[in-house]
């Protein structure tokens, strides 16, 4: 399975060479590449070398599952049926009511009409065949480490083959497939369900990734195969006695619990009905606390709470007090923080104090807003989590706001931006038509993964001019 992952996303293969002395023949070799050049691939002369070396057994192992695989990859593997199987001559050759009873007999039946098979010579053309190369266990790693690391939702296909690598990797070999940060909480929360799964997960390989109670919610949905965005609600599972205890462990280590847990209460209160913490009371008494909170509806001074608290009495001092422990908040809350401030202008000045804090796509997204925040727009525009299809658009009464603290935040993020990127390594040479001169050019290739340099259309060069070593490339003006 590990090859059948490897050869679709990377045209490669892991071949354990042999060390004995029985070689495979050379017809044997020459008969598989012959076999698969009508699939429309070839192997490299490393692959063909190390492919040399197996037994008769298990290169006919190897072979089998390749042409299955390659079958699949091609769409070789799905059996058609044309109705007319010398088309187009024998169309041509046929009567119009004998081709409008044929087709009526279809569309009534969903058969086809009894025909003989005609026999086709293969057609001709010669096309260029996909190389497949030697591969090997740590580029493996690497790619699905790659997956994990992914800095938003991954694709189902993704999902499978991160769970199917984790299920037939070595216990020895996880550690090179796992990142030691997965910077997006929901996939940390599939890949840690997985390895679960699995029964290759402990508190040392999975703990890392688990900082807030609503990671071990995710882990929990996950792991019931539920939603791991946390935007629908999901039944749990029943959990075995040394699951709890997990689930417990990860929650008792984070940090403020209480109050992450209280943004999903009833959830947390379904969930604490089959973790029974208080069987555990002694050992994880922050989780016993946190459930006991949210069971009685005890009172608990949330951070939202005292923010909005501040806004309803209007205590601009307050809120920038409070706003200014949690960078990223502030940021969201900056245009309500402009349109309710007495003296707006210390706001923007706060924010310049904590804008090199703040993340970079929160940051891009401020500069973006504030740039066009008073065009007038009839209606604003909600995506929802999970489900952008579902968008949500209300009328725009939002009141205008300065223009010079517009222009004022966007200069501090574009200075935030330009300092951050501007230490990061050379990016390399960014070619830019002259057309395009004066237009912003982002690329964007694999955070520290050295890549090809790439044109303002996004798309590889092909010249040897220039490779990428950094993910963020800013043209802002000139050809070069």
């Amino acid at each position: 399975m590990t090859n059948t992952i490897y050869l679709r996303r990377a045209n490669k293969l892991i071949v354990e060479q042999g060390q004995g002395e029985k070689r495979l023949p050379k017809a044997y070799l020459a008969t598989a590449l012959k076999n698969i050049e009508s699939l429309g691939f070839t192997f490299s002369h490393q692959l063909m070398r190390a492919v040399h070396t197996l037994s008769r057994e298990r290169f006919k192992a190897l072979y089998d599952q390749l042409v299955v695989d390659l079958r699949v990859m091609v769409g070789a593997h799905v059996e058609y049926k044309p109705m007319y199987s010398e088309f187009p001559l024998q169309v041509m050759q046929e009567d119009d009511a004998e081709l409008y009873l044929n087709a009526l007999y279809h569309y009534l039946t969903l058969e086809l009409p009894e025909r003989e098979p005609a026999d086709r010579a293969p057609l001709p053309d010669r096309i260029a065949l996909k190389v497949i190369d030697l591969g090997s266990k740590e580029e493996f790693h690497t790619l699905i480490r790659r997956l994990i690391e992914a800095k938003g939702s991954i694709s189902e296909t993704d999902k499978q083959d991160i769970d199917t690598a984790i299920e037939y990797a070595d216990p020895d070999e996880l550690d090179a497939m796992l990142p030691p940060e997965i910077p997006f909480k929901e996939n940390a929360g599939f890949v840690a369900a997985s390895l679960l799964k699995h029964d290759k997960a402990n508190m040392r390989l999975i703990g890392r990734y688990f900082k807030t109670a609503s990671d071990v919610l995710r882990l929990a949905a996950a792991w019931s195969d539920g939603d791991v965005s946390l935007t629908e609600a999901t039944r749990f599972r029943k959990f075995k006695r040394p699951e709890r205890r997990l689930l417990l462990g990860l929650l008792e280590q984070c940090g403020q619990i209480t109050e992450d847990m209280l943004k999903f209460k009833d959830r947390w209160i379904r969930l604490g009905e089959i973790l029974h913490p208080s069987e555990f009371k002694h050992r994880f008494a922050r989780c016993e606390e946190a459930f006991d909170i949210l069971r009685n509806n005890k009172p608990f001074t949330t951070f939202n709470g005292s923010v909005e608290l501040a806004f309803q009495y209007q205590n601009t001092w307050t809120l920038l007090d409070l706003l200014m422990q949690r960078p990223g908040e502030f940021a969201r809350r900056l245009d309500h923080l402009l349109r309710t401030a007495e003296d707006p202008e210390y706001v923007v000045q706060a924010f310049g104090d904590i804008v090199d804090q703040v993340s970079t796509p929160v940051l891009l997204q401020v500069k973006n807003h504030f740039a066009r925040r008073n065009e007038l727009q009839a209606l604003r525009v909600f995506f929802p989590k999970g489900n952008v299809a579902k968008a949500l658009a209300i009328s725009n009464t939002l009141p205008e706001i300065d223009e010079a603290l517009c222009r004022d935040i966007v200069q501090w993020c574009k200075q935030a931006l330009v300092q951050r990127f501007s230490a990061l390594p050379s990016a390399g040479e960014g070619i830019c038509r002259s057309t395009l001169s004066g237009l912003s050019c982002t690329v964007l290739p694999e955070i520290g993964e050295q890549g090809p340099a790439y044109d303002c259309k996004g798309k590889p060069r092909t010249d040897g001019r220039g490779r990428c070593d950094s993910f963020f490339q800013l043209v802002e003006r000139g050809d070069r």
